[in-house]
């Protein structure tokens, strides 16, 4: 496998986010592309990073290798020491012990770099594609999004409720007997695009628009915030069973998304006063995200 790349800086923004959700990895080789799939170590989330082949300078895949072990922290130690403005080389060649050779070549050609890693044991087996049934799709920009969940945390709150609707997206918190709340408001009639940039998109039955509510760990979507760097809008899709996904755009390379599971749902129309707490391994299991 021969993977070559001319944007080093995005590839290492996204290891340095998920060397915080989970150090070791497995990097999956296929005919399109490159892929991490996997569940984060406090398993509060789902996380999927695809590289898609045809958008790098040169990807060629002869199926010796399907799957390797990596270390993230190694990745981003040798991705920190390479100069942006190369062209990377990624090869992984099979044999008795794998190991990821990755060279680098400044633009002039006098300054060429070579660094051999030994993988890790992998202990990845074949799961189903991500799937989500969703009920709201909502684009934004993605500074805005992870600059209120910031200022909510620097509040001391812990966890965020989202609130949406076919024409709001509301972020609440209370704690501390201080309630915060930030409302974007989406008028799909109108002409005039939102200066937030939001879009909010009913995807289910039309007819019968549900709004939906769901509480969220703040520091598990804030594990992402370095995404910020990568693009310019975040899209955020909520499940009919309340799963958030935030997908991102990496350059052009390809996208990084992550499922995040909620801990508490929404108020009931029974017993409109309690928020009934879930337990993660009773109400959700990896079959849910993968």
């Amino acid at each position: 496998m021969e993977a070559k790349f001319n944007n080093i800086s995005n590839i290492y923004s996204v290891f340095e986010i998920l060397k915080d959700v989970k150090v070791d990895q497995t990097l999956n080789f296929k005919k399109s592309g490159i892929e991490i799939k996997d569940v984060s170590t406090d398993k509060t989330l789902v996380f999927e990073f695809i590289i898609d082949g045809k958008n790098l300078v040169s990807y060629k895949y002869d199926g010796t290798v399907s799957k390797i072990g990596i270390s993230t922290l190694y990745i981003c130690q040798v991705l920190k020491m390479i100069e942006k403005d190369t062209l990377m080389t990624l090869k992984v060649n099979s044999g008795t012990t794998n190991k990821i050779i990755i060279q680098s070549k400044n633009q002039n050609c006098t300054k060429e770099t070579n660094i051999e890693i030994d993988t890790n044991d992998s202990e990845y087996s074949e799961k189903k594609e991500i799937q989500i049934n969703n009920v709201f799709y909502i684009s934004m920009k993605n500074d805005e999004f992870y600059k209120t969940l910031t200022h909510f945390k620097n509040f001391g709150n812990s966890v965020v409720t989202i609130i949406c609707s076919e024409n709001v997206f509301r972020l609440e918190c209370n704690s501390n007997n201080i309630k915060t709340k930030q409302e974007y408001g989406y008028d799909p009639k109108s002409y005039n695009e939102c200066s937030d940039g939001i879009k909010i998109k009913y995807l289910g039955d039309e007819q019968h628009v549900k709004p939906v509510m769901a509480t969220y760990s703040i520091d598990s979507i804030l594990k992402f915030k370095k995404c910020t760097k990568l693009c310019p809008m975040i899209e955020i899709n909520i499940s009919e069973n309340n799963l958030l996904t935030l997908q991102h755009d990496v350059g052009n390379i390809g996208k990084l998304k992550t499922i995040i599971s909620p801990t508490s749902r929404g108020v009931s129309k029974e017993d409109n006063t309690q928020r009934h707490e879930i337990n993660y391994e009773d109400d959700y299991d990896d079959a849910d995200f993968l």
